[in-house]
């Protein structure tokens, strides 16, 4: 939970308002531990523009450093889609 904080902390605030609008904490966290699932939750939130990049935009609004914090908590098939960017050494 307090990662979850942390991060919404570090997004432009137009994402932090999608953010937090979505965000339940009584229904966290989300057991998510593959790539295609994690994308699919995020493109449910861009449905109205389909062309978008979703792996592009999920490494886009993450400041690099609460990424590293982050990453430590991921299962690594989502950790992967930082790492083939090359935004992180993690």
């Amino acid at each position: 939970m307090n990662e979850a904080v942390q991060l919404a902390a570090e997004l432009p605030m137009l994402i932090r308002g999608l953010y937090h609008e979505r965000w339940r904490p009584s229904i966290v966290p989300i057991k998510i531990r593959h790539r295609e699932e994690f994308l699919d939750l995020i493109r449910r939130d861009f449905q109205r523009n389909p062309d978008v990049d979703t792996e592009k935009i999920v490494r886009t609004v993450v400041a690099s450093g609460e990424l590293e914090d982050i990453l430590s908590l991921l299962p690594k098939e989502i950790r992967e889609i930082f790492e083939e960017s090359g935004g992180t050494s993690a």
